[in-house]
Formats: C-alpha cells, structure tokens, sequence
C-alpha cells in the first residue's frame, strides 16, 4: 500500500472518530442512540446530508463562503469517503475538505501531523522508506518546537475562564463569564457554547450569552482550533420547554393545554412524516434513576395529525450524561426500535429481537410503566410485560425528561416514584 492510500485511510478512520466523539442529542434521537459506524445509523441520506453540511461549515469559516463554495463536498463524496470498505482512491478536493474538517490546514498537513514510524515503515522499502523516515524527523523536530514555544507557554500562562453564575442555572437566565487568555500567543479564539460560537474580541475580559437549548451543556474555550478548557453546565427548565423537532423553540404558543401536552395545531405543518415534538424538563428530581418507577400515558394516530410510524420516544436523563432511551412505534416499524439503558445499547440483531414487543398500537391512550431495580430495566404497557434486560453502568442521578413525539401525538401524566412507592414528581398537565 502507497503512503498516499496509508493516509488516506488514516483520514478516513479519523473522520468516523469525529463523528463519533461528536455525537450530540440531535444525532442520537435522528440517527442513532451511539455512532459506531454506518452500520448503527438509522435514515442514512439525512445523515450523509448532515455530515455534508458540517464539512461545508467547517470550510466556511476557514475560506469564507466564495471560495467554500468550490470546496464544497456532494453527498455521495461522503458516502464512499465514510464506506471503508470503498477501496477506490479520492481527489485532493474531498481529502483537503475532510482535512480541514477536522481541524487541519489540507491533506500534506494531516499526513505530517499524524505520521507513525510503525505502520507505513512495515509496509514500505528502499527509498520509500527513506523518504518516510525523513518525514518522521520532521515531526520529531516539530513536536519538541510545539512543545517549547507553544505548549510550553499553555502550561505555564495557564489561559482560560471561569462562569460567575455557577455550574448550574435556568435556561432564562444568562451566562456570565470571565476569560483571560494571559500572553498567549493567537490568532483567533472563540467560545463553542454547545455549538454555538462566540468570538472573543479581547485578549481579556467578560462574555455573556444564553444557552438555546436545556440540558447538560458544555462551555469550550477554543484557542486556533485547540481546546484550552472545557467545562460542563447544568441548564434547568422552569417548567417543560417545547420545541418543533429539535431546532425551532415553542415560543407564546401554548403546547400543554386541556390536561395533555402535544405540538400545537398551528405550528405543525400539513405534510407531518418529519416533524416532531420534543418536550423537554430539566430539573434535580432527588431521586436515582437506577431506582425508581416511571409512569407516564401516550397516544398517537393519524386521525390525530400523526404520520407512520406513531413513534413516541422517551428519554431520562443522568446527571453524568448517562440515560435510559426507548422508542415506542407502530407494530408494522418495529425495526426502528431503540434502546440504550446506562452502558448498555442493544444493536445486535439477537439483542434487537428483544425489541419486538415495543411495536405496539398507540390509536388509543397507552399507560407505559418503566421500572429500574438492581441493574435490570423493566417496561410495561399497560400492565404487561414488554421488554425486560440487564444493564451495565448507572444512569445516575436524574436530572432531565424528554418526549419525542411524531406528528402531535400527546401525553396526559407522568408519575416518577421510588422503590417504595413515595412520589417525587407528578405532572398531570391541568395548567
């Protein structure tokens, strides 16, 4: 294999570690619960189609928009680039646009700054070698020269920030936030807010903003590209916040009324096979989510402006950013069925075939009973036994409810409560 194949692949391999690092909540409830590789992805064009859109976004803050323009990447470009098992070579253009995408000045860059004397020397003799070798010196020389004008100085000016308001506050409230980037040596720097990006202007000095979402979300300070610190934050709700699908936020348009809580008429289009509504409420409910007993009442139809496949998801949060997630559907789309609890995400088809019961008829008022003992996971509708597993690590403290609802399929009560039957949360939505 020629070094040019070695790298490419090196590339390629590295992209699918991105994604998968990437992986945020939209791609979980969209695609799939955990990205591990083309194989676990659910509605695959979508997802090429996203993936198309983050390198152009990425080509477009480092070109501007004319020249990402003729830089840009099709879909099928990151279909193939994506299927390892493709073997046929790409153009500079897709290898410099997937380079950049992770942060890389173009190809010739990755391939300097991810040499390794192991695996191309194996593969390569005489004056191949030779030149690799070469190569490797200069990486050598590179990395001790980062390391004492660059790293060096990280260490000891120690940059960074600190949020004024604490580590957890409600989504209304703003953020404040002090940075000092010290004498560090930069061109640009940014805060990524969960996605969001703001520019710093100043070497030193304030930055405020809201968050758009609820949840555990993550401050980054970005300095040329490099993390310089990364901090966690807990995003409350003061009651269920709304939005359609996941980008456009409910806003002075009641989405709970008359005892159930659903997307609201006016704000779902005609056409409903891609719209949802996601319901989400953050808060400390003082209880383990290994341990307690979830009960909540769904239903979805066409008749009451839903699509195929009916599909009701429902999400609990971890304060650690474990949580349980399952779908309930049509019987007919079982095969769309999910399931992550803690650690433990059935994808195999003998682990899926566990899945069948969750096809269920949701026309009528369903009552759903999840049950979390003694690292096993139970789920009822009503009162039978629908899916039972074992489960590996703990969803830990809960802190957060989310429903994803297909069309304007509704819910009308959610109970959470302990081992012993004490109550700690109960919404019957009578506002």
């Amino acid at each position: 294999m020629t070094p040019e194949k070695i790298y490419t692949l090196k590339l390629r391999e590295a992209v699918h570690l991105k994604i998968q690092k990437d992986w945020d909540r939209e791609k979980q409830v969209t695609f799939a619960e955990k990205y591990e590789g083309l194989d676990s992805v659910n509605n695959k064009d979508g997802f090429y189609n996203e993936i198309k859109d983050e390198v152009d976004e990425a080509l477009s803050k480092k070109f501007g928009l004319a020249v990402a323009s003729r830089r840009s990447v099709s879909k099928d470009s990151v279909r193939r680039f994506l299927d390892l098992s493709y073997s046929k070579s790409f153009n500079d253009k897709n290898k410099d646009a997937f380079s950049v995408y992770l942060g890389y000045e173009h190809f010739k860059d990755f391939c300097l700054k991810n040499a390794s004397s192991k695996e191309p020397t194996k593969r390569l003799g005489g004056e191949k070698s030779k030149w690799y070798l070469s190569l490797a010196a200069l990486v050598v020389f590179g990395i001790a020269f980062i390391y004492w004008s660059y790293g060096g100085q990280i260490e000891d000016s120690e940059p960074g920030f600190v949020v004024n308001n604490g580590s957890e506050f409600f989504f209304d409230e703003e953020i404040d936030i002090d940075y000092d980037l010290k004498n560090l040596d930069y061109s640009r720097a940014l805060f990524d807010i969960n996605g969001q990006v703001e520019i710093v202007q100043k070497r030193e000095g304030k930055q405020k903003f809201k968050f758009r979402t609820p949840g555990r979300r993550s401050v980054r300070l970005m300095v040329d590209s490099k993390p310089i610190k990364t901090q966690v934050l807990f995003v409350k709700t003061r009651d269920w916040w709304g939005s359609v699908n996941l980008d456009k936020p409910i806003y002075n348009v009641p989405f709970i009324e008359n005892g159930v809580m659903r997307l609201p008429e006016e704000l779902a289009p005609t056409d409903v096979k891609e719209t949802y509504g996601n319901f989400q409420l953050f808060k400390d409910f003082k209880i383990k989510g290994d341990a307690l007993v979830f009960e909540t009442r769904v239903k979805n139809s066409a008749e009451m402006g839903s699509a195929w496949a009916f599909d009701v998801s429902l999400n609990l949060f971890g304060r650690e950013g474990k949580q349980l997630a399952f779908n309930l559907l049509s019987p007919d789309a079982v095969i769309y069925a999910n399931m992550l609890i803690a650690d433990t995400h059935l994808k195999s088809f003998e682990e899926r075939a566990k899945l069948n019961k969750m096809g269920i008829d949701l026309s009528f008022w369903r009552d759903v009973k999840v049950i979390m003992k003694d690292q096993v996971a139970k789920i009822f509708v009503d009162e039978e036994l629908i899916f039972e597993s074992p489960y590996r690590g703990e969803v830990g403290d809960l802190c957060g409810i989310q429903y994803f609802i297909k069309g304007r399929g509704a819910v009308d009560n959610i109970k959470i409560s302990d081992l012993d039957g004490h109550v700690v949360f109960e919404d019957n939505f009578e506002r």
